[in-house]
């Protein structure tokens, strides 16, 4: 006869259910099974056998829960018949309502930059000289850079997700967010990328995703005409200067009057990929 899987004793089962997680010992047996030979070649077979469920499978009612071990014994005197738990539980990060659960951190700092422009109304920041001893002696006004300390913010998602992670982990890289996500509009979160893990041949991953914002502006990039005889930038008028800084986001290239503005990096829906 065909060894079979008799599952769900009522003898030493076990469940442990606290706020977060749950924990399931499924007692059971397997009978008509050849038991000669060494345990690991027993318990090889039985790890075999169709009818017993694999590991990283959900439990049948507390389908948060994953199983993660496979407990066997043998007992003196009892042929063809192995007993075993399967032991369910659920993984750090795991929501108990079955969605995928991440944790944030947040990581605000300073970085080291060089701008030419007021962060308030993006006004130039210029420079003029007169020599002190020839009145009729001067050099152009131009604009100069000035080191400044761009606040920062890093947001880090860590979680768990029961199979692959979603494509759009991987082809999302480099984008921004296309509305408003976490507090900030279009075009001021940029993803940083992922790291992911598997303990369960892929089953499931536990992954790390990073998110950066520049917190007073967007992820555009900035530049101004520069004359080419004298290597200098020129000046751009208060207003289109301002006009630029109050242009909302976009994936493409706006001139002003000797300055530019661009989005260089696609924009994605965050709030459909990432639903934390």
């Amino acid at each position: 006869m065909p060894a079979t899987v008799v599952l769900d004793l009522v003898q030493d089962a076990r469940i442990d259910i606290d706020l977060t997680r749950t924990s399931v010992e499924r007692t059971g047996y397997i009978k008509n099974i050849d038991t000669s030979g060494v345990p690991a070649t027993i318990f090889a077979r039985a790890t075999a056998l169709p009818d017993l469920p694999v590991k990283g499978s959900s439990h049948p009612y507390y389908t948060t829960s994953l199983l993660t071990r496979y407990q066997f014994v043998t007992k003196p005197g009892v042929n063809n018949k192995v007993w075993f738990k399967l032991i369910y539980e659920t993984p750090q990060f795991r929501n108990p309502s079955g969605d995928s659960l991440f944790t944030l951190e947040r990581h605000r700092r300073l970085e080291n930059v060089t701008t030419e422009k007021h962060p308030k109304n993006w006004a130039d920041i210029t420079v003029s000289w007169k020599s002190p001893t020839n009145a009729n002696f001067s050099r152009p006004t131009h604009p100069i850079g000035l080191a400044y300390r761009q606040p920062l913010l890093v947001l880090v998602a860590t979680g768990y997700i029961v199979g692959s992670p979603p494509a759009e982990y991987e082809s999302a890289y480099r984008m921004v967010n296309k509305t408003t996500w976490h507090g900030y509009p279009k075009g001021y979160w940029m993803y940083m990328g992922a790291d992911d893990k598997t303990e369960d041949f892929g089953n499931s991953y536990s992954v790390r995703l990073e998110f950066e914002t520049k917190v007073t502006e967007d992820w555009s990039s900035y530049g101004r005409f520069v004359d080419h005889t004298t290597g200098l930038g020129l000046k751009i008028a208060d207003a289109d200067a301002l006009a630029l800084k109050n242009r909302a986001y976009a994936y493409d290239v706006t001139n002003k009057n000797g300055a530019v503005k661009a989005g260089l990096y696609d924009l994605a829906e965050f709030n459909d990929i990432f639903a934390f």
